[in-house]
């Protein structure tokens, strides 16, 4: 009888999908270096606590991965039209 064992306190995790905030968080850090991550979460108008611990917390979890120099980072430009997203999507 193996039960899971319940773990005390808050479970980890929000199951909030910031990965859009997260690439913008990026785009501002890559644009200007000297920003440290709490300072570009609050430029996007961020001013509770517990949600600029919960960005800057994914976003030193992600690092490596939005910060890559190879990374492809659409332009706005590059978004407007669904058929062009279409065609770069069936390329990969």
């Amino acid at each position: 009888m193996s039960e899971k064992i319940r773990r005390r306190g808050r479970p980890v995790g929000s199951g909030i999908d910031d990965w859009e905030r997260l690439l913008t968080i990026a785009s501002i850090m890559s644009s200007d270096p000297r920003l440290k991550v709490t300072t570009a979460i609050r430029e996007l108008g961020f001013s509770d606590p517990s949600v600029i611990r919960r960005l800057r917390d994914k976003f030193k979890a992600n690092q490596s991965k939005l910060l890559s120099p190879t990374r492809y980072r659409p332009s706005f430009r590059d978004r407007s039209s669904d058929f062009a997203r279409e065609s770069q999507m069936s390329a990969i």
